[in-house]
């Protein structure tokens, strides 16, 4: 049974989400990355391993970062050519996502208005976007 196409865009934004987790890369790195970026290369004590190196949008540093089984899978599913929608759909896509998964604990978003806090409360999911996937497990 084919997959209606909310279904496939969301597919596809759940593993652009785990790759940039993965690599814990930030949307503008994600957006760039090439066949070129990744190679195959010895690691001591590893052997043969995939390896991302990419100069980093924000630093320009230049980072190297083995390949998780997972983001290696999802890497050759896309042929090297991630499927890196808008900024705006993948943020749409992502509280999808997330609000399907259960992110249901509350969150308090502070704005201020007039220079004063406002408080309101919402389900994590509600303001959720891309941008965890980077801090995931970067510093």
């Amino acid at each position: 049974m084919p997959l209606c196409p909310a279904a496939d865009a969301l597919r596809v934004e759940r593993g652009m989400f785990l790759l940039q987790a993965l690599l814990l890369l930030r949307d503008s790195d994600l957006r760039k990355l090439r066949p070129h970026h990744v190679s195959t290369q010895g690691l001591p004590g590893l052997g043969p391993q995939l390896i991302l190196t990419i100069h980093q949008h924000k630093t320009v540093d230049e980072v190297r970062v083995p390949l998780p089984p997972l983001a290696s899978a999802i890497w050759q599913r896309y042929q090297g050519r991630p499927a890196v929608l808008a900024q705006q759909y993948r943020n749409r896509h992502s509280k999808q996502l997330m609000e399907r998964v259960g992110l249901l604990r509350k969150f308090v978003r502070v704005r201020f208005v007039d220079g004063a806090p406002v408080e309101e409360v919402l389900p994590l999911w509600r303001v959720a976007t891309t941008h965890p996937a980077r801090h995931t497990g970067a510093i």
